[in-house]
């Protein structure tokens, strides 16, 4: 009775000892599996913030041009030339020349 006994301990210690293994890599994959979880999230934020870095370059040099724009809009010789370029208006004494479009 003793001999199945230190049998049944061995045999019990072998599935202890493996059953420990098993836990073992799986906690070491799920460790494994959430590190690359958020590895791959890291990369893709900092993919996300390159392009908004270059989305805000490219919106603070349409923001100069506008505010450069909008100074113009107080200069009476701005005034003048958008007046003539888009209304067709013209000083007194000048003569206006209308030209047919070109054909084809």
């Amino acid at each position: 009775m003793a001999r199945r006994t230190l049998a049944w301990r061995q045999h019990a210690r072998r599935w202890l000892g493996r059953l420990l293994l098993g836990a073992g890599v799986l906690i070491a994959g799920g460790i494994g599996y959430a590190y690359y979880v958020q590895i791959s999230r890291v990369l893709d934020l900092h993919g996300q913030q390159t392009a908004l870095q270059a989305d805000l370059s490219t919106l603070r040099r349409q923001n100069e041009v506008l505010r450069q724009r909008l100074s113009l809009q107080d200069d009476p010789d701005y005034l003048e030339y958008m007046v003539r370029k888009l209304l067709g208006q013209i000083k007194p004494g000048q003569t206006k020349y209308i030209l047919p479009p070109d054909a084809p």
